[in-house]
């Protein structure tokens, strides 16, 4: 096991081995250094008072909203005391009541109405507590909320694309550059075209069959189009990367096992990219399905306590056009026929809802997201994401939306013009002075993206109670329409009963034009969205039937519903999927658990859950060329995804027995199926399996020409992307770099202070504009100009560095309000920074002067909204309680004078208990064991 603890712990447990007693030499009062031990009060967590409170009081204490730092109830039994004593004392009370309250969340007895007064109750102790040390003065030390530190450096890097020049494919090969490549054999032609810096254009031919005999290689490929570049005047070169990396081992009955060998893996690189743009094409294309997946499996041993399992969120891409232009990629321990690519989402992706495809091919993930994702620190519990890929797979960029308590994104739509939009749900503050917002009850977002990733707009609605959007699209015009589910009245409109269908229209400046709202007396959803002309179309559920509603939105100010068609109940089933065929119809996708009256069934169910594709008029009366078809085994599976591309549905899911034309590949396997409901015919299907030999896809997207030859170099189709370069365009900012809140989780409005000294704090408010340059000078203005602020720039992008300007400086980073904290988002941690030195007698000191510095160690937000949450907060509480028990067992030893030194006998009394608390505050962190092992070296603390 790993722990990870404040530095000063063992700064404070060196001291007490060394008998430095650096608190006790270093910037102390007079009653310290006259002090004797009879003037150290008992601490409450070593006192045997029953008077001490349980944890079910405190709980009580805490629900009824009595403070959780007290000064008048901590109790010294030394009248005499430093007043420091009593100020730590309150502040462990305030701790232990948070435990209590963590404790009691995470109790299973504990009622669930009960929850959400807990979570409450939880955040004003943190609020409370936090806001009681940041203004707190006290006489022996210095006590910061976050850490204590001699640097603090953001681990948010903010990359600028403009500035790149490389593009590096997949791994394609292995071993020697010089071995031939099974994917490049056969028909193999594309085509390049280059903007020059002169405006001019230029196109490149390739056909790997003008290579004749030489075999075709890493090294010849890129030999041979390097020839075809230069012959044509382009800069651009194209090289192979040679990547080694060790064998991988596990350890099997305490001997290392070889699980993948060493090997050299092999790509291309095109260089140049920063002066010259690139845009492929092939001939030849056919579509690309794109399905995202959780791969791997939940339970391995079969014991849910011991939670042992490992799950990634996954892109695969399949080609559909017969699996010429697919090969199994190097270490592709699960591919299947006509799989071009199984990409790892970033780590932080938790859970994917919807994908779609642009014009230019380009794939758009919108999904949930946690921790970290792509660099991008979360500032609350979950964010929404919106992650880019191009046609090979490769991750363009990477937008989250910044919410401050959690969000989640649920639909993504593209518009003609290639912006973006995103729906889904909010809860908590996500821009300052959000009116209503609640952190237990979520209402409606969307949001809406330029070309590059930019955000231009974003709207909250919020009903009477809870809403949540579901379903986005665009009209041709570039207006947004947006659908969802909201308990009470929304946008104006009447309830009918439990959860209502709504339909919003905004237009392309993301101002609400209109709310429509729908439903019956049952618990109504939406799952899809449609515009065609002056109508959309939405499918959802009433209860538990299908239901497929048309509004006329000629007037989006006054949207009218023109007509409604039930499909029946879906026997557990739901709507997941609406779009047009080129002869008008509309087509539903989803899933059913009985046959639905809808015109002729041209292929029959095939029993339980099956998956279906409908075709209805576009009036939604019944017509002769009504039809359904159904898809499915006898045994257990489930369509989870759909679509609709081409003219046919598009279905994904998931199925442990037979399916049909596809034989079984693992324990769990996905399966993609594409009906031609006229014809009765399944055009297409493929069966796959991922890790752990299980699958669970969770979205289906389909490119009309996305595969072609360029997958088997690893290219993409369409021009070369290298990331989202939202710049600065301020005429009077010198600084034209990337926006801070275009490669971070900030918003615009989003804070946090700088208190230098004993100076009042002061605040840094993110703007909309805000560059790493601008921001630097911020810090360096609030700082009064006595924090040092470099900007370092890496491969991953840049970063903030901020040290105190001399030794005399030390300064404070405290976090913004609640649900607008910077600090997270920009990867710095709060905490008091100022230089140290190491004095021979004293030990490690601050480089001012002052008093010894501790932290109590709290640098992200806390809460008790989930299991793992609980858990964390725990962990936290627990490590800033050992903090204020260290700093008590420092001010015990400043306040015990020596005896006289002795070569041998007994170890004096003062010396067992100084040690004993010291043993018992790291004891905190290990449990009581002996690994004390930290994520920093102890010679960093002296440094």
């Amino acid at each position: 096991m790993t722990i990870s603890f404040d530095p000063n712990l063992l700064i404070s447990w060196y001291q007490a081995k060394a008998s430095l007693a650096g608190l006790a030499t270093a910037g102390q009062s007079n009653n310290a250094t006259a002090g004797t031990a009879a003037q150290v009060p008992t601490a409450p967590w070593n006192s045997s008072s029953s008077q001490t409170p349980s944890d079910s009081a405190l709980v009580t204490a805490a629900l009824t909203g009595q403070p959780f730092i007290n000064e008048n109830a901590a109790k010294l039994d030394v009248p005499t005391a430093n007043a420091d004593y009593k100020k730590l004392f309150a502040i462990n009370q305030g701790l232990s009541t948070l435990t209590a309250l963590a404790n009691a969340a995470n109790n299973p007895t504990t009622p669930s109405f009960q929850l959400p007064a807990i979570q409450a109750a939880f955040a004003r102790g943190m609020s409370e507590i936090q806001a009681y040390v940041n203004t707190s003065t006290f006489g022996e030390f210095r006590l910061t909320t976050g850490i204590a530190t001699s640097t603090a450096t953001s681990a948010t890097p903010v990359a600028d694309p403009s500035r790149q020049d490389t593009y590096q494919t997949a791994v394609l090969a292995t071993g020697s550059s010089i071995d031939p490549v099974a994917a490049f054999q056969g028909a193999v032609q594309f085509d390049a075209t280059v903007k020059k810096p002169s405006g001019a254009t230029v196109t490149v031919n390739f056909d790997l069959s003008e290579m004749g005999a030489t075999p075709r290689s890493m090294s010849s490929v890129a030999a041979y189009m390097n020839s075809k570049l230069s012959a044509a005047g382009v800069g651009l070169t194209v090289s192979v990367d040679h990547n080694t990396v060790a064998a991988q081992t596990i350890t099997v009955n305490g001997q290392p096992v070889e699980v993948t060998p060493a090997q050299t893996q092999l790509s291309f690189q095109i260089s140049g990219l920063s002066t010259e743009t690139l845009t492929l094409s092939a001939p030849t294309t056919s579509p690309a399905v794109y399905v995202t997946q959780t791969a791997g499996d939940p339970n391995p041993d079969g014991d849910p306590a011991t939670n042992d399992g490992t799950q990634q969120q996954e892109l695969l891409k399949l080609e559909t056009g017969g699996g010429a232009d697919a090969a199994r990629r190097p270490n592709d321990a699960t591919f299947v026929a006509g799989q071009v690519l199984s990409e790892k989402l970033p780590d932080g992706v938790t859970n994917v809802h919807s994908t779609t495809t642009g014009a230019d091919g380009s794939v758009y993930v919108v999904a949930d997201g946690s921790g970290t994702v792509d660099g991008q620190g979360i500032k609350g519990s979950q964010d929404a994401v919106l992650l880019k890929y191009d046609t090979a797979g490769n991750l363009v960029y990477t937008q989250t939306l910044g919410a401050g308590v959690t969000a989640s994104g649920v639909s993504v739509a593209v518009g003609a013009d290639g912006k973006v939009a995103i729906a889904g749900s909010v809860t908590g503050e996500l821009d300052a002075g959000d009116a209503g917002a609640d952190s237990a009850t979520s209402d409606s977002f969307v949001t809406l993206y330029d070309t590059k990733g930019q955000e231009l707009w974003t709207d909250r609605t919020g009903a009477l109670g809870a809403d949540r959007a579901s379903a986005v699209a665009f009209d041709g015009a570039g207006n947004v329409y947006v659908a969802g589910q909201a308990q009470g009245s929304i946008g104006g409109g009447t309830a009918s009963g439990g959860w209502d269908g709504y339909l919003r229209a905004y237009n392309a400046t993301g101002q609400v034009q209109s709310t429509r709202q729908f439903g019956s007396s049952a618990d109504d959803s939406v799952g899809a969205i449609v515009v065609s002309g002056t109508n959309v179309y939405v499918a959802g559920q009433d209860g538990g039937a299908g239901m497929v509603r048309s509004f006329d939105i000629t007037n989006p100010k006054q949207i009218s519903l023109t007509a409604s068609r039930s499909l029946g109940s879906l026997g557990g089933g739901s709507l997941e999927a609406i779009g047009l065929d080129g002869a008008g119809n509309l087509l539903i996708g989803g899933s059913t658990g009985q046959d639905l009256g809808i015109g002729t069934t041209t292929l029959a169910r095939g029993g339980g859950l099956d998956g279906f594709g409908a075709r209805l008029s576009t009036d939604l009366t019944s017509t002769a060329s009504d039809a359904v078809a159904y898809f499915g085994g006898t045994g257990k599976d489930q369509t989870t995804a759909a679509t609709i591309s081409g003219g046919q549905v598009w279905l994904t899911g998931t199925t442990t027995t037979d399916l049909p034309g596809l034989a079984p590949v693992g324990k769990q396997d996905g399966y993609v199926a594409a009906l031609d409901i006229g014809a009765g015919a399944v055009t297409y299907s493929q069966r796959f399996t991922a890790k752990d030999r299980m699958d669970a896809p969770t979205s289906i997207a389909v490119g009309a020409t996305g595969a072609s030859a360029l997958d088997r170099l690893g290219l993409p189709s369409g021009a070369i992307q290298l990331g989202a370069a939202a710049l600065n365009t301020n005429p009077f900012v010198v600084d034209n770099g990337p926006l801070v809140t275009t490669a971070t989780s900030l918003r615009a409005g989003d804070q946090f202070q700088i208190k230098v000294g004993t100076s009042p704090a002061s605040t840094i408010t993110i703007a909309a504009d805000d560059t790493m340059s601008s921001l630097a000078d911020k810090i360096r203005s609030a700082g009064l100009f006595e924090v040092n602020v470099q900007t370092l720039t890496g491969t991953a992008g840049a970063t903030l560095e901020l040290t105190p300007d001399n030794d005399r400086t030390s300064f404070q980073l405290l976090p913004g309000p609640g649900g607008r904290d910077a600090l997270t988002a920009l990867g710095l941690k709060p905490g008091l920074i100022r230089n140290t030195i190491v004095d021979k007698t004293k030990g490690v000191m601050p480089a001012d002067k002052g008093t010894q510095t501790y932290g109590l160690r709290f640098t992200t937000a806390l809460d008790l909204n989930s299991k793992t949450d609980i858990a964390a907060a725990l962990t936290a509480v627990g490590n800033a309680t050992t903090t204020v028990r260290a700093i008590y067992a420092d001010l015990k030893q400043a306040a015990t004078p020596k005896p006289p030194s002795a070569s041998s006998g007994s170890v004096p009394a003062y010396i067992t208990n100084q040690i004993a608390d010291y043993q018992a505050a790291l004891d905190r962190l290990t449990g009581g064991g002996t690994d004390t092992s930290s994520g920093s070296s102890l010679v960093s603390l002296f440094g």
